[in-house]
């Protein structure tokens, strides 16, 4: 009976063990879903950052562009003359 007794305990300790790690895995699933939930407007931020970076870009290749046309366009106009 006494050995009875002893692995009940045993069994409880063991029990109570366990249920302490489920209960810490559900707190790591809680933190998890969280992170997971404010993912996607993290992924558009960086997305509309590099496409105003990329809009930039463009401007400035279309300005570089024009000084570059205007000069051309000086330099023929002072030839033909």
């Amino acid at each position: 009976m006494e050995e009875i007794k002893q692995q009940l305990k045993d069994n409880f300790a063991e029990h109570k063990t366990l249920m302490e790690k489920i209960d810490n895995l559900k707190e790591s699933v809680e933190e998890i879903k969280i992170t997971l939930a404010g993912l996607p407007d993290k992924i558009f931020d960086r997305a509309d950052r590099r496409y105003a970076y990329k809009t930039t870009e463009r401007a400035m290749y279309a300005l570089i562009g024009a000084i570059c046309l205007a000069f051309i366009y000086a330099l023929v106009a002072l030839v033909i003359k």
